[in-house]
């Protein structure tokens, strides 16, 4: 996780399970209960998109982005509810983050 805050800049990157329960997570400069907090809020988010894929026959694995003034949210979903999320600030060049967060989350997948 801290090298692909490193490799995208980003604030903070977390890998959460089903629960919204932290696995792995890495947010240079910020407490460590703040990322913990905002990856689990994304948990419902996450389910509810996986379910609505469900029901309409797609796959699980799902890549959301999330703009705002802020803060640029990234996520890729993985089957079973697990997912990474990765948090920049909207200056940076995030589309560029986004495979690389792809290829860290199919890393992921490959260990569930």
């Amino acid at each position: 996780m801290q090298e692909l805050v490193a490799q995208t800049d980003a604030e903070l990157a977390i890998f959460c399970d089903d629960e919204g329960e932290s696995i792995a997570l890495a947010g240079p400069g910020l407490d460590p209960y703040d990322v913990r907090v905002l990856g689990a809020h994304h948990a419902a988010h996450v389910l509810g998109a996986q379910r609505a894929a469900r029901r309409a026959g797609e796959s699980e694995r799902l890549s959301i982005g999330c703009v705002a003034d802020h803060r640029v949210l990234l996520v890729e979903a993985l089957p079973g509810g697990y997912y990474v999320l990765l948090a920049l600030r909207p200056d940076r060049v995030w589309p560029r983050a986004r495979p690389l967060l792809r290829a860290v989350a199919e890393r992921f997948a490959a260990e569930l």
